[in-house]
């Protein structure tokens, strides 16, 4: 929890710094008015849809005890959410009103992020904390680690941290760049926190979505243009995977993983006049591998869904069967 603490002119600057949007200019000086984010997908019909998980920024936290960093973290969280594709920021004050209405008095649980999911419709919430680093009239520094929970299960999905430290010959640089710089930048001593600050919290998001990389061999040539490959479902592969073959260190083709098993998976070998060069023992490595939620279903899945299909079918046959004895007994 935050520690009360006296805040200093160093922080107050800060603060106004943030809501000024001296580091992201186009952001409105309200937290709680950030609410874009996600990407957006338009059809030939004209229907737009809105993709992303719906994401509550639910705490930031100061190490340094200090209340005003604290509340600049909080809206550059939401800021960085809004600019990147993976995620709808929810506006900060839907937040505090459904927080309005639940009895979290310290550090929340895994039934707290669940409520909340409901209360909010949301699939993620997210909590961040910042350090500050080194600070001079030249340079400053933060770092800052985030941390992603499932409102689903209430379990943590994404941990991310990152690191920025902002100087003033960047800062000279971006401000000349710009045709007319705004009139409430401010001093260096009050802009290089601020954009060291949002700088840390994006990184950290960003770290968020990186995604595993998975390195084998070419196990078998099993038909055309596929190749089964030495990692699978147990190691954290999933269906939808993009890959990469190689042979001496050079990249020979690509793929995508169509089946994937327990502790293997076949994937696609392209173009068609690379496919010679894939054999058995080519290197490959994961270049992507989708979430969960987006992921095609492994045979393990597959396997399991026809199972359930044919107990239900079965179970109603027997249904039919006993209705039909009786009836015509």
């Amino acid at each position: 929890m935050i520690r009360t603490a006296q805040t200093h002119a160093v922080s107050r600057s800060l603060v106004f710094a943030a809501l000024a949007a001296i580091a992201l200019p186009t952001l409105s000086a309200r937290a709680d008015v950030v609410t874009s984010g996600g990407s957006v997908t338009v059809t030939p019909g004209g229907k737009v849809t809105q993709s992303g998980f719906r994401t509550a920024v639910v705490s930031a936290t100061a190490t340094n005890g200090d209340v005003a960093v604290a509340r600049a973290a909080m809206l550059a969280a939401n800021v960085a959410l809004s600019r990147l594709p993976q995620y709808i920021a929810i506006p900060a004050n839907e937040v505090g009103a459904a927080f309005a209405n639940m009895n979290v008095r310290d550090t929340m649980m895994g039934s707290d992020y669940q409520a909340l999911g409901k209360k909010l419709k949301s699939q993620r919430a997210m909590t961040v904390t910042v350090t500050p680093g080194e600070t001079s009239g030249e340079a400053a520094s933060y770092s800052a680690l985030v941390e992603m929970y499932d409102t689903t299960t209430g379990g943590l999905v994404g941990r991310g941290q990152g690191t920025f430290t902002a100087t003033e010959e960047a800062l000279a640089a971006d401000t000349a760049a710009q045709k007319t710089p705004p009139a409430n930048a401010g001093t260096a001593a009050q802009v290089l926190p601020t954009r060291a600050l949002s700088g840390a919290i994006y990184r950290a998001i960003a770290e968020l979505n990186k995604p595993a990389t998975f390195r084998g061999v070419v196990v078998s040539i099993p038909g055309a243009y596929l190749a089964r490959l030495s990692v699978g479902e147990r190691s954290g592969l999933r269906n939808g995977a993009r890959v990469a073959y190689y042979d001496g260190g050079q990249t020979i083709a690509y793929g995508t993983v169509i089946d994937l098993g327990f502790g293997e998976a076949v994937a696609t070998v392209a173009p068609e006049a690379n496919v010679t060069g894939v054999g058995i023992n080519t290197e490959f490595r994961t270049l992507s591998n989708p979430t969960a939620e987006r992921a095609g279903k492994s045979a393990r899945e597959q396997d399991d869904a026809e199972f359930r299909s044919f107990e239900k079918q079965f179970g109603l046959s027997l249904a039919i069967i006993g209705i039909a004895y009786y009836a015509f007994k």
